[in-house]
């Protein structure tokens, strides 16, 4: 990862209580194994995907989940 990449991300974990969550969670609950690839995101369960939903309209009205993913995936990519 560059720094500017790793930059953008920890800037973005700091605005983003959805991200974060889940970024602390892997942190105690790592993915084990070096066979674990992906390719695009998973699919979030319906409940937690509206949750999200909830949380960034809050927030930031003008943002989505789904345009959250994008930008995350064009970065990883």
């Amino acid at each position: 990862m560059s720094v500017a990449d790793g930059g953008y991300i920890r800037s973005h974990l700091r605005t983003c209580e959805f991200c974060a969550a889940e970024a602390e969670f892997y942190e105690h609950y790592p993915i084990l194994g070096d066979t674990y690839e992906q390719d695009s995101s998973p699919a979030i369960p319906e409940p937690l995907f509206e949750l999200a939903e909830a949380i960034l309209s809050k927030k930031e009205p003008s943002r989505t989940l789904d345009r959250l993913i994008k930008e995350i995936d064009s970065v990883s990519s």
